[in-house]
């Protein structure tokens, strides 16, 4: 009876094991080959990287020819910034831009077409220093958003909902390839596919390559966007967090997450209260806020002034305030914490290393709660710095 069974525990074994141990088991026999197939191709093909290199592109339409393992790819991480070399691979058109009917494009495309569970598009420059033109390291971060978006204009393709946008260093790119990606972002099939399928959006960027209005656009495109995350260090970040927070589109974002920002309260404030009807979950992380010490007192005032319906949890990660910016941190609450409990809510107050000092904190309660919680942190004798 047991012997009838010994497919399904082996399958169940499979399930349990870490990745080296499946790629082991799978070389001990046809039948533990075979019963480790669906556990094998989840721990390896989950997440796919590539480079675009002809090999990387090679081993994607590998996986692709395959049933089970395609159907395992969940994400699919594009790195570039590392091999000069592949420039030659991809032809490009009279205008600059990529050539999406070249051999190397069209076997790509093909590729993630197949990956039909494939919900995760994750593009990243991984350059730790500027380029030149002349020695940029291949395809830049617009030529390659021009390829990958291109996804969303053909019919039948994996059902993308997460794209993550990270930039480390400024290349200089063509005018081709930006005024390609700009033109297609614009066209109705983009539109129609991006503003129904994107349910969460992160862009992280230490120098942006690609132009304020063109992650305004994207954002404002992805109506039925959750999700958003971003992370800006470039001269405009204040004024596309201003331009999202006038913006006509409301989306019911229900997860913000905002860092590295350096603004005034003022907008900071009214981009939050923007998704005010919506927003469950808010993450602040080396804010620094401009013009003086009581920057973080007026823009908890002015966030009060909204009302959130379905607020229930904000994170704190080392802000800061004035200039020169001085660090925020939170100690006087330790006085305050047994007054939430009463209400359901908990502050929870990290510790600096080596320090008596709270630079980190975490509010989480009902939303009954938050206006409560709001004024606290809005109390010069709450939030104040460590002067």
């Amino acid at each position: 009876m047991l012997v009838t069974h010994i497919p399904e525990i082996l399958e169940l074994i499979a399930r349990f094991a870490d990745a080296d141990t499946l790629l082991s088991l799978r070389l001990v026999s046809h039948l533990h080959h075979k019963t480790s197939l669906q556990a094998f191709a989840t721990a390896w093909f989950a997440i796919l990287d590539t480079d675009l290199s002809p090999s990387s592109i090679a081993k994607l339409h590998r996986i692709a020819s395959n049933d089970i393992f395609a159907r395992a790819v969940r994400t699919v991480r594009v790195r570039i910034g590392r091999r000069r070399s592949i420039r030659r691979d991809w032809p490009r058109t009279k205008q600059g831009a990529l050539d999406l009917s070249s051999p190397s494009a069209q076997m790509f495309l093909r590729s993630l077409c197949s990956f039909t569970l494939c919900n995760g598009l994750e593009l990243t420059d991984v350059s730790e220093v500027a380029h030149s033109f002349n020695f940029r390291p291949v395809p830049t971060v617009p030529e390659v958003l021009y390829l990958l978006l291109s996804l969303f204009t053909l019919g039948g393709g994996p059902p993308i909902s997460s794209v993550r946008l990270i930039e480390k260093a400024q290349v200089v790119v063509s005018k081709g390839g930006v005024h390609a990606l700009r033109d297609m972002t614009r066209s109705p099939a983009f539109k129609e596919a991006w503003g129904s399928r994107v349910l969460h959006f992160e862009y992280r960027a230490r120098r942006s390559s690609l132009s304020m209005n063109q992650v305004l656009s994207m954002i404002e495109g992805a109506t039925l966007l959750r999700s958003l995350s971003l992370t800006l260090e470039p001269p405009w970040a204040g004024m596309l967090l201003f331009s999202l927070s006038v913006s006509p589109v409301v989306q019911p974002i229900t997860t913000l997450a905002l860092t590295s920002l350096t603004l005034s309260p003022g907008v900071l404030a009214s981009v939050i209260a923007h998704y005010r009807k919506t927003l469950t979950s808010l993450t602040l992380a080396c804010v620094c806020l401009y013009s003086h010490n009581v920057a973080w007192f007026n823009f908890f005032d002015l966030v009060m002034e909204a009302e959130f319906l379905r607020l229930k949890e904000i994170r704190l990660v080392k802000l800061r305030s004035g200039r020169p910016s001085e660090p925020v941190y939170f100690y006087p609450l330790l006085s305050m914490l047994e007054v939430f409990k009463e209400s359901g809510g908990r502050f929870e107050l990290q510790l600096e290393p080596n320090t008596t000092l709270y630079p980190n904190l975490r509010y989480r309660g009902p939303p009954e709660s938050m206006r409560l919680a709001l004024g606290t942190l809005r109390g010069w004798t709450s939030v104040q710095n460590a002067s």
